[in-house]
Order: structure tokens, then C-alpha cells, then sequence
């Protein structure tokens, strides 16, 4: 049975690599940034099809955009096929939210309570949370923010893969 865990501190060796990885995050960060806003710019012009607002600087974890199927006429997992058939690494987001596995309903905390883990009351989140839990759930596309680190070219590429979905 899953059990929430702990994971208090770092080890030596993931110190060190985070610590290499620093130098390279001042870099990434407003690349990432940059290239996020410019796709969403792009994918403003391909119908059924919404990226994300500019809240400002976003680390772009993930980049996610969404899908309206009805303006497509076909099932997400067919788009995100074809769009794999295009060469893009996208995928669905998350199997379901994390409110409802069971490690939370079942409140298998481990040696944490449950209010000091902050899940005390997980199922009241998805009342708070209906645009998330239809992006990353039900009709979105994530891209890996590996993606954001390629060329300005790229992101380019990726609205040309969409338009070529939409005109098939």
C-alpha cells in the first residue's frame, strides 16, 4: 500500500549536483521563459487550442496548453497521437489529481499526521481548482520544459506540427 513518505534532506551527492546545476539554471530559466511566452504567442492563432496566461516569470515546469476537443473533432488521445506521429513529446498530464489517490484518501500519512502533511482536508482542493484539474487531467497537452531549452526554431516547429493536426 502507498504511504506517504518523508524526505527530509538531500544527500551529499545530490548536493553536488544541484550545486553544478546552478550556474546552468540563470541561463535556462529566462530561455524557457522566453520561448513559453513566445509559443503561447503562436498557438493563439490555432483554433481550439489555448496556451497558458503570462502570470510573468514562470519557471515552466511544464509547459500546458488546452485542448478543446469539440472545435477539433476528435478525442484527445487521437490528438496526442498525431501530434506524437509529428515527432512532439507531449503527453496527457497527470492519470487523475493527487487528492484522489489513495495514499490521501485512505490518509496512509506514515509517521506524519495528517494535518501537519497538509492533507487533512484533500478532497475540499478540488472544489479550489477546476481550471487546473481540466488542464492537467481532462483536456490539456503537457510539453516537457526540456522543450523550452531548444531554439526559438523549435517552438516554431511545434505550432507548424499543430497547424499540420488541424488541416489533416
Amino acid at each position: 500500500d502507498p504511504v506517504l513518505g518523508g524526505n527530509y534532506r538531500m544527500t551529499e551527492w545530490q548536493g553536488a549536483i544541484l550545486n553544478a546545476q546552478r550556474t546552468r539554471w540563470m541561463e535556462q530559466l529566462p530561455r524557457r521563459n522566453a520561448n513559453g511566452k513566445y509559443l503561447t504567442e503562436l498557438l493563439q492563432s490555432i483554433p481550439g487550442i489555448s496556451g497558458l496566461k503570462d502570470t510573468g516569470l514562470n519557471a515552466y515546469h511544464l509547459y500546458g496548453f488546452r485542448y478543446e476537443e469539440a472545435a477539433w473533432g476528435m478525442p484527445r488521445s487521437v490528438f496526442l497521437e498525431a501530434l506524437r506521429a509529428e515527432g512532439m513529446s507531449i503527453a496527457p498530464g497527470y492519470a487523475s489529481p493527487l487528492y484522489d489517490w489513495p495514499v490521501f484518501a485512505q490518509k496512509a500519512f506514515g509517521p506524519m499526521s495528517a494535518s501537519v502533511a497538509g492533507y487533512a482536508n484533500a478532497h475540499i482542493h478540488r472544489a479550489n481548482c477546476p481550471v487546473n484539474e481540466d488542464v492537467a487531467y481532462k483536456s490539456g497537452g503537457w510539453l516537457p520544459q526540456s522543450v523550452l531549452l531548444a531554439e526559438r526554431s523549435d517552438m516554431d516547429q511545434i505550432a507548424e506540427a499543430l497547424e499540420k493536426v488541424w488541416k489533416s
